[in-house]
Order: structure tokens, then C-alpha cells, then sequence
């Protein structure tokens, strides 16, 4: 579980997204789409270094942007996703 999950999951879950998306939203002065928020939470993508640094305003640095990129040095902070697309994408794979 990414440092964002685990922020998230403290907060109940659903709701904190979209207080998340509500926060980011009012401290950065520009809105992150839902999906966005769910997608690096659960490791499918990861964000890019705008979004992750707007995702530390919005959590007053209780998830950094280094913990988000896997570059803080702490091992669980590496993301789940690190090998898959960078960016606000919504990756949907296939059923197989």
C-alpha cells in the first residue's frame, strides 16, 4: 500500500477522495479528477511530478511528492505502480 492509500484508508476511504480532489482543487487552484486520485492510490499509474507535488499541498505534507515518485529513499514508499504510464491516464486493462 502507497503512502496515498494509506492517507487515504485513515480517512475513510471513498469520502477522503473526494475531499482530497476538493482540497487540491482549493490550495492549487486546479482540479484532479477523481479517477486520477483512485488510479494512484491503488499503484496503477503514477503521478507526475506537478501532480504529485499538488497531492503534498492538498495532504499538508502528510504524503510527500517524493514518497508518490519512489524517490524519498523509504522503501515503502516506492510505488506500486512505478513501472506502469506516468501522467493523469486512465489505464483500463482488458478483461482477459
Amino acid at each position: 500500500m502507497n503512502a496515498l492509500a494509506e492517507w487515504l484508508e485513515k480517512r475513510g476511504g471513498a469520502a477522503a477522495k473526494r475531499e482530497l480532489q476538493r482540497r487540491i482543487e482549493e490550495k492549487t487552484g486546479r482540479p484532479i479528477r477523481w479517477a486520477t486520485i483512485h488510479d494512484i492510490a491503488r499503484g496503477a499509474v503514477v503521478p507526475t511530478p506537478d501532480t504529485a507535488k499538488r497531492i503534498e499541498a492538498a495532504t499538508d505534507g502528510e504524503v510527500t511528492a517524493a514518497q508518490l515518485l519512489g524517490i524519498s529513499g523509504d522503501e515503502s514508499s516506492t510505488p506500486a505502480g512505478a513501472d506502469q504510464p506516468r501522467g493523469e491516464v486512465n489505464t483500463v486493462e482488458p478483461a482477459a
